[in-house]
């Protein structure tokens, strides 16, 4: 005869790598934490995914998914990191590409101005050129939110189970 219940080959299991779970029992894959997530090696429940830096999760149970918050711009679209807009530039929430920055009020791209001549010339004086005006406005408007490493849970519902 052949079979037996001895420890030899039959089954080899090993950790689920970062980034996915699995929730059953059973000698199938893991599972794939949604894109702009992670988890740590051998993550046995979705819960376990946790947004990126700078992502938040967005979506109700079941259709979860982590998108980049304000100010940030997804790297790719698997949501591999989320990079700050350029200073004095914002984003909406979800945003995918460096372009959906623009830039915050009292900005502009690149210094450009619009010449308006229906516009009267309010505190131009052309005679007096010796009023030599430093701007020395230096008021960095820089994100407050790009310190912050706080984990997003992927999941909506906490069930633990005992």
């Amino acid at each position: 005869g052949g079979g037996g219940g001895g420890g030899g080959g039959g089954v080899a299991c090993t950790p689920c790598p970062n980034a996915t779970f699995k929730d059953t029992p059973s000698n199938g894959d893991c599972a794939q934490c949604p894109a702009g997530s992670s988890s740590p090696t051998q993550s046995d429940e979705l819960d376990d995914c946790r947004c990126i830096d700078n992502a938040v999760a967005v979506g109700s149970a079941g259709s979860v998914a982590c998108v980049c918050e304000v100010s940030f711009y997804a790297r790719d679209a698997a949501l591999s990191e989320c990079l700050s807009c350029p200073e004095l530039s914002t984003s909406s929430r979800n945003s995918s590409s460096v372009d959906d920055c623009l830039c915050v009020l009292g900005a502009s791209l690149g210094g450009n101005w619009t010449s308006n001549a229906s516009l009267p010339a309010v505190g131009v004086n052309s005679s007096s050129s010796s009023s030599s005006r430093s701007s020395s406005s230096s008021s960095r408007s820089s994100s407050s939110s790009s310190s912050r490493s706080s984990s997003s849970s992927v999941s909506s519902s906490s069930s633990s189970s005992s």
